[in-house]
């Protein structure tokens, strides 16, 4: 993919009027092309986007729907991972170029274009779970378990002493007498 099939995330700044203006992209193969990648297999979505120019600031909302190629990390199958995500941004006039943090990113006073593939490429790509799981293996219900019993070392013996309630003749000694000090 050429620099070229981009230009079409690059917004005219000066050409641009100070109000809301609205864009919106087709996101598919070409696009994820462009970017190098290893987080996911494939991508595809629709990104809508609201930008409000003001005189020191252009605040962009992003309404990403899309899906995401991943590998099960279990079983190794492909699937597709649905998703939706808003984004917002604040692009503040500055003297230079700099991401200050996720959210606000300095622009120069003289910027002629914003271009936003980078940014709609990395909206995307934070959408990858950590845990890679095809729904066929899901097993959230699982993990709502905190104690779950793992492993036991002893056999059917230790399992039936666990299980038994103590009886009022079978109580330690030691803990006989703190129970006579309560009476």
């Amino acid at each position: 993919m050429t620099l070229k099939n981009l230009r079409a995330y690059q917004i005219n700044l000066l050409g641009l009027a100070n109000k809301v203006h609205e864009f919106s992209y087709e996101m598919d193969k070409s696009f994820f092309e462009h970017f190098p990648n290893n987080l996911f297999e494939w991508a595809e979505g629709n990104v809508k986007l609201v930008l409000n120019k003001g005189e020191n600031l252009l605040t962009a909302e992003f309404e990403i729907t899309g899906s995401l190629g991943l590998v099960c990390d279990r079983s190794l199958e492909k699937f597709a991972y649905p998703f939706q995500s808003s984004q917002k941004i604040y692009f503040k006039y500055a003297s230079q170029y700099e991401e200050v943090n996720e959210e606000i990113v300095h622009i120069p006073f003289n910027a002629e274009k914003l271009d936003l593939a980078q940014f709609i490429y990395e909206f995307f790509a934070l959408e990858v779970p950590l845990r890679k799981i095809h729904p066929d293996f899901d097993d959230t219900e699982d993990e709502d378990e905190e104690f779950s019993l793992i492993y036991t070392s002893g056999g059917e013996e230790d399992d039936q002493e666990a299980t038994q309630t103590p009886d009022e003749d079978n109580i330690d000694p030691r803990w006989q007498i703190l129970k006579n000090l309560k009476n």
